[in-house]
């Protein structure tokens, strides 16, 4: 779902009303009342996801011994990581 953020939020506009009425103030105005940078950090969540898996995905190697360092339970929480099941469905390359 790689876009840019404004189109993304022409996209979510179309489908949520409450946002579209939120957006249809200037920016000046958003600023003023205070939601401007919100509202926007809220909406770009689902635009940063995919990246996010990626950035996991090719994290994947480090991440036991991470986990067995700073976790209280450590290799027992490494085994319940859900990367581990996503790993095999997932369309990044671990890199």
């Amino acid at each position: 779902m790689a876009c840019d953020l404004q189109t993304w939020l022409c996209r979510v506009r179309e489908h949520v009303p409450i946002v579209d009425s939120l957006l249809l103030p200037s920016d000046t105005q958003q600023l003023e009342a205070g939601y401007y940078h919100t509202l926007r950090e809220i909406c770009q969540q689902p635009i940063t996801w995919e990246a996010t898996a990626c950035t996991v995905v090719a994290k994947t190697p480090s991440l036991p011994r991470f986990f067995e360092d700073t976790l209280p339970n450590g290799p027992q929480a490494v085994e319940q990581f859900p990367v581990y099941a996503a790993q095999s469905t997932t369309k990044c390359s671990a890199s």
